[in-house]
């Protein structure tokens, strides 16, 4: 078969590179293409042998660039013979929705977004999701709580399949820089913590940053590395400043070697309020580190025992409890340990790409 994994970016995406290296171990042909240029998901699919695009070349603006991008996925598709498209994200997922009335290919929407939509007031957003659900003829959800979402949302459920995500966790060693001990120097304290994610209002970074100055002026030596960037940025840095807090919470932006950052800390801490499915989190237990998040967030119940493996606390009000979480973590580190090597084995069992080949395989073998 040959299959295509339609993506908007170019940058690393380490779910996407697993799709295409679980699919070309089944014996498929897997091409790429993108809306953006070559960049680094280029050169992970070209190392892996798929066939790439480096981009679409489609300009425009608003309705006539969805429609210049569905007359180039439609050439694509049949110059190519494509008989699968993966699309993710709801944009592309649209395209591809418009595209297959005029091609051969079975289409599958991949979801990455749970509540994102009903609690993000972007009417746009909001539209483009009603037409990904609406035109896609195929949504895989990549947990419950995305799939119990779509429900919500009006989706047939005989329309959604449930496939986790899958990772190679063998790729990720190539991805660290070895620079862990000089990070950790450079931000010693009695616990260090690294939260990854988009500088967004459901991320909830403030609530983080409130934890660390309760602690702060407790006396417990503790620093928060924030990893990400987005449109939050001056709110947070605002928030930094008028609590002097620049020397405990520090925004890194965008880095090259997250593996050395979660390599360097003692664990991740993320009180986000919306999740699909969490890389940070699975990246984090490969590094053998836990993780503190909140109940009934993403798919965080289906692979994490609360006090086993990481922590859970409250969604609507994680500050107290978190802060006598770390409080006690903070003088017992053997239990952060033994949790992050738990937690790796939770993470490998659910999400590795072995797992999650025969859904895949059943997938293709029966459309």
């Amino acid at each position: 078969m040959n299959i295509l994994i339609y993506s908007p970016g170019n940058l690393r995406a380490a779910d996407q590179q697993a799709q295409a290296e679980l699919l070309i171990s089944l014996g498929h042909k897997v091409f790429l293409l993108t809306w953006l240029p070559e960049g680094i998901l280029h050169q992970s699919f070209t190392a892996l042998g798929a066939t790439v695009a480096s981009s679409s070349h489609v300009k425009g603006r608003s309705v006539f660039f969805f429609i210049g991008q569905t007359r180039y996925l439609i050439s694509f598709c049949k110059k190519n013979k494509i008989d699968f498209i993966f699309s993710h994200l709801q944009s592309n997922a649209v395209v591809a929705g418009m595209a297959k009335y005029f091609v051969k290919a079975s289409c599958f929407y991949v979801r990455h977004n749970s509540d994102y939509f009903t609690l993000n007031s972007s009417l746009k957003s909001t539209f483009i999701n009603k037409l990904a659900n609406l035109l896609s003829p195929h949504i895989i959800a990549i947990s419950n709580n995305v799939k119990q979402e779509l429900i919500k949302e009006g989706v047939a459920e005989k329309k959604i399949l449930r496939i986790n995500l899958c990772y190679n966790f063998a790729h990720y060693e190539a991805e660290k820089y070895y620079n862990s001990v000089a990070i950790r120097k450079e931000y010693e304290a009695d616990i260090v913590l690294v939260y990854i994610a988009r500088l967004d209002a459901l991320k909830r970074h403030t609530m983080a940053f409130e934890v660390i100055r309760q602690l702060s002026e407790e006396g417990l030596e503790c620093r928060l590395i924030c990893i990400g960037e987005g449109p939050y940025r001056q709110e947070l840095e605002q928030w930094i400043a008028s609590n002097g807090m620049h020397e405990r919470i520090i925004l890194k932006g965008f880095v090259s070697n997250v593996f050395d950052y979660l390599e360097a800390a003692d664990m991740l801490l993320l009180l986000s309020y919306s999740e699909a499915s969490s890389h940070a989190v699975k990246e984090a237990g490969i590094c053998n580190k836990p993780v503190i998040v909140c109940k009934q967030v993403g798919d965080f119940e289906e692979y994490i025992v609360n006090y086993e493996n990481s922590y859970l606390v409250n969604k609507e009000n994680p500050i107290e409890e978190t802060v006598v979480l770390l409080r006690h973590l903070s003088n017992n580190k053997n239990e952060i340990q033994a949790a992050g090597l738990r937690l790796y084995d939770a993470i490998e069992k659910t999400f590795g790409m072995e797992n999650v080949k025969p859904q895949y395989q059943q997938l293709i073998n029966t459309k």
